[in-house]
């Protein structure tokens, strides 16, 4: 294994500050594996198009999390 992937690693693990051998090892494992892309999708003309983008509404999981309207948390 070259040094300067080492090196290179055991400086990102600094930078990060998440020092430790086994994090090392999980960026120098991380390197070997190949990097795809999917396929984008085909556009379908059966799909309609959005006019009006959605809004996102998160009061329902802040429910869930007070533990109203069936929540456990």
């Amino acid at each position: 294994m070259p040094e300067i992937r080492v090196a290179a690693a055991c400086a990102q693990v600094v930078a990060d500050q998440t020092v430790s051998s086994e994090v090392v090892l999980s960026i120098l494992s991380r390197a070997h594996d190949k990097e795809t892309s999917p396929e984008p999708l085909p556009l379908s003309s059966q799909l309609p198009l959005l006019m009006i983008i959605p809004v996102v509404d998160c009061s329902r999981y802040d429910l869930l999390l007070s533990g109203g309207a069936h929540g456990t948390a």
